[in-house]
């Protein structure tokens, strides 16, 4: 449980949740059980202490359990209660409360059962609803946006899109490439598009990619084509390609419920709010991604923790192979350390430099270059 003096943040997510695809319940639905409750655009948790207990009163109130210090939150404006058979689930009852209680944008007088990626609020104070997987989601999103308090409202509100399938533009830091460096796989969608798309549609969904000008879809029948490409999963547009008259694409990605997720990457300096309309803007969450140089040394050690974390496990490593020394001078994008760590972890474990080459996708004499001007220590290969 945080500390008693802790407040949930006032605001909440940019998208009003009742206009949302789906919802974050719906994402983790199969993911394990609730934690407790992490306060919008904070660091603050509040986890639910273990048995017994018979409830826990939210409000601003001296008796509260999950003290909420806001004018809009009553002294006792909620309580939550054990639930299911073996006491394992929890659920919100609004304790009547003059502000409401509410639960994806909808007020609720009646309980409801708390569920991993649900939005609440306890009048205009907004909380997500944690466990174990919603916290990996936005330990990775923090890879990219940042660790620290400042960027914890800029993770909440793209954790909030991925997990209810929102609209989404990413404003990218400008990025140094050469032709025989490639740090990702040719034609391979960025890391942080990557993440967007496998939480959800999913990883087995189409991924289609509008991101060369000879493939700009100007016509309205190729709006309507590359919209059916993507039915069921996610559409990648860079901002250099997006259409000149965009009516059709809008009209198709602002239904109800649309069946496509588009992702808008573009530079800094694009006028992003533009390019998607008024309307479509409404369906949307910007994110600006920060260079490693802006967040500062701290950030990017955090940053290469949890990505050597994420990118040895899955080799096989149980020890960190990294002098962080050989790391530390990496202040490009997040894109290009993630890419830097997870090649780095490959070049050192695997045994032959043919492996790693095979899995980046790039030759083995490209590969050589780029380990001699990194200055990585690999040791002797088969």
């Amino acid at each position: 449980m945080s500390a008693s003096d802790s407040n949930g943040a006032a605001g909440g997510p940019l998208v009003p949740p009742t206009t949302a695809a789906m919802t974050g319940a719906e994402v983790f639905a199969d993911e394990g059980g609730v934690l407790g409750l992490r306060a919008y655009g904070t660091e603050v948790l509040h986890r639910f202490p273990p048995a017994p207990w018979s409830e826990l009163v939210v409000g601003s109130g001296t008796a509260a359990r999950i003290p909420v210090a806001h004018e809009t939150v009553s002294r006792r404006h909620a309580v939550i209660v054990r639930a299911g058979r073996d006491g394992e689930a929890f659920a919100v009852q609004d304790a009547g409360s003059k502000n409401g209680t509410y639960c994806e944008g909808e007020r609720r007088a009646d309980s409801f059962v708390l569920r991993p990626g649900q939005w609440i609020a306890f009048g205009r104070v907004h909380f997500s609803v944690y466990s174990e997987a919603t916290e990996a989601v936005r330990k990775r999103l923090q890879r990219f946006l940042g660790y620290s308090a400042q960027y914890a409202r800029a993770v909440d509100e793209l954790h909030y899109a991925i997990t209810h399938r929102r609209h989404i533009a990413l404003v990218m830091p400008p990025s140094e490439e050469s032709a025989d460096s490639a740090l990702v796989p040719s034609g391979a969608a960025p890391s942080l598009v990557r993440l967007v798309h496998e939480v959800v549609p999913g990883g087995t969904a189409p991924l289609v990619e509008v991101v060369a000008r000879k493939e700009q879809i100007e016509s309205e029948q190729a709006q309507q084509d590359v919209y059916q490409r993507a039915r069921g999963g996610t559409l990648v547009i860079a901002a250099k390609c997006w259409p000149r008259n965009p009516a059709t694409l809008r009209a198709l990605l602002t239904e109800r419920r649309p069946s496509v997720r588009v992702v808008l990457v573009s530079p800094r300096g694009e006028d992003v709010d533009t390019l998607l309309g008024r309307e479509l803007r409404n369906h949307a969450v910007v994110g600006e991604v920060p260079t490693m140089e802006e967040r500062g040394a701290l950030e990017t050690e955090m940053a290469i923790e949890q990505a050597s974390a994420e990118y040895g496990r899955p080799l096989g490593l149980s020890w960190d192979p990294f002098n962080a020394d050989e790391l530390r001078r990496v202040w490009g994008s997040p894109e290009e350390l993630e890419a830097f760590v997870r090649r780095a972890v490959r070049v050192k474990l695997l045994p032959k430099y043919a492996d790693a080459a095979k899995l980046e996708g790039v030759s083995e004499p490209a590969l050589s270059r780029w380990i001699k001007r990194s200055a990585i220590v690999v040791g002797r290969k088969r």
